[in-house]
């Protein structure tokens, strides 16, 4: 049983880090491409807040006809769902409401909702847990397709899958490979290639996303009523992935000696569960949400010249209990749900677009080799 979770990565401190490479550089900061533009100056100016970000719209129910598809994430710590809705973001964007499709995303602990048979396109994202099995949301799906008695006929129906894992383990990416395998199998036709991912290797499910959605667009699907309701895939009532218990931790010890920088340290640590009903047995994945350092997080708000309004919009990847509305204090945003170390390449890319000056464009060139950041922090 899952008690709490992992920090999901998304990446902020590149901000920090290029503020000094680009923005100290003389008369940067007087152009109109100041770092302060990424961010949501004006809670009260709704036509400046990106509609992407919107909490709902992931459980949004189509009324009008449209060309169906279905984005399916089985997930343990969440990762695998935090890619699956920045899939749906890219599906979203007008070049592709253009085409009139509709794409739905869906946690496949909730596959009984699904009726295979009307669906056309699935594209599936799946991480690996423990010894190679399913994470716990995707057991009961996995063990549908699996049943002889129950499976059905999947002919008429294009996918792809992500398989996401981790090489340091012996059973690496093996829940997306079966399931590539077995959707096959079944008669699907694979509309593009599966791909595997070694942990958090964004430029790679960035390729997947790209040659998936050059397929995608050539696809001919059918225009009919969407069957599905998202209405009722709510969030858990108990405690979870997306309702963590604060646990106080009552037992902390090393179990390794740190003698040189590269030595890695392991951890002893008891929690105390009482009163979360929530069940522990040995083999069960635990999730801790760690806060970042706020010494770190208060000089990277200072790099910014950001103040105490300073407001963000609420990420999808925030975990209850929910501030109301949808903004959040940038710093509060920063200490809970960022990863301050991980530099991706698009946000490389996206800070080497605003740069005006040329020299300061060749700096940022610099940390992409191929589309790939080199920037890894700490």
């Amino acid at each position: 049983m899952l008690a709490l979770v992992v920090l999901i990565a998304a990446v902020v401190f590149v901000v920090y880090v290029l503020y000094v490479v680009f923005w100290s550089t003389s008369g940067a900061q007087e152009t109109g491409h100041s770092i302060a533009h990424f961010f949501v100056d004006s809670p009260d100016d709704e036509d400046s807040v990106p509609q992407h970000f919107s909490r709902d719209k992931y459980c949004t129910n189509y009324n009008e006809p449209g060309k169906q598809l279905l984005i399916l994430f089985g997930t343990e710590y969440g990762f695998s769902e935090e890619v699956a809705k920045k899939l749906f973001d890219r599906l979203s964007e007008d070049a592709y409401q253009k085409l009139s499709l509709q794409p739905r995303v869906l946690n496949a602990s909730n596959f009984e909702k699904l009726d295979l048979i009307q669906e056309q396109l699935m594209l599936c994202v799946f991480s690996t847990t423990g010894d190679g099995v399913p994470p716990t949301d995707a057991y009961s799906f996995i063990e549908f397709l699996n049943s002889s008695s129950h499976a059905p006929s999947l002919d008429h129906l294009h996918f792809s899958v992500l398989a996401l894992g981790d090489s340091n383990y012996p059973h690496y990416c093996k829940c997306g490979r079966n399931l590539d395998s077995k959707l096959q199998e079944l008669g699907g036709r694979r509309l593009y290639r599966r791909v595997d991912i070694d942990q958090e290797d964004w430029p790679s499910i960035e390729g997947w996303m790209e040659g998936l959605l050059e397929r995608v667009v050539e696809l001919d699907l059918r225009t009919e009523l969407d069957y599905l309701d998202l209405s009722s895939t709510g969030d858990e009532t108990g405690h979870g992935r997306t309702r963590p218990f604060m646990a106080p931790m009552t037992v902390k010890y090393p179990l390794t000696v740190m003698n040189t920088p590269l030595d890695k340290e392991t951890l002893h640590a008891e929690f105390d569960l009482t009163g979360s009903e929530l069940t522990y047995t040995s083999g069960d994945a635990l999730g801790i949400y760690p806060l970042n350092n706020p010494p770190e997080v208060d000089a990277l708000l200072s790099a910014l010249h950001c103040g105490e309004d300073c407001e963000v919009l609420v990420p999808s990847v925030c975990y209850s209990p929910r501030p109301e509305g949808e903004h959040m204090s940038l710093r509060e945003a920063l200490l809970r749900y960022y990863d301050l170390k991980t530099v991706r390449p698009d946000l490389v890319k996206a800070v080497v677009g605003e740069a005006s000056d040329p020299g300061e464009r060749e700096k940022g060139d610099r940390l992409l080799v191929d589309g790939v950041s080199v920037c890894m922090w700490g």
